[in-house]
């Protein structure tokens, strides 16, 4: 699953074009990440929100992975996990 804050992904054409194409993943436009769902530190879910209509929804997952660009921000799970 990936979120995607826009409409459009802006990465290279051939790695667009394997994205889009795998199976195995769900691209969510236009969603934005609101919070983690779980207990006990273990992560169930998210809620997402969509940036155009302001919609909420969550989503079921087991763990997740956080990048922006190129570059892993791990900071932001710091003293969570």
């Amino acid at each position: 699953m990936i979120l995607m804050y826009t409409y459009r992904c802006v990465v290279a054409i051939c790695r667009q074009y394997w994205l889009l194409n795998n199976p195995k993943t769900t691209v969510h436009w236009n969603t934005q990440l609101i919070e983690f769902l779980g207990k006990d530190k273990h992560v169930r879910g998210i809620r997402v929100q969509n940036t155009q209509t302001g919609d909420q929804s969550n989503l079921a997952m087991k763990g997740w992975f956080y990048i922006v660009g190129h570059t892993p921000n791990t900071s932001l799970p710091k003293g969570q996990l």
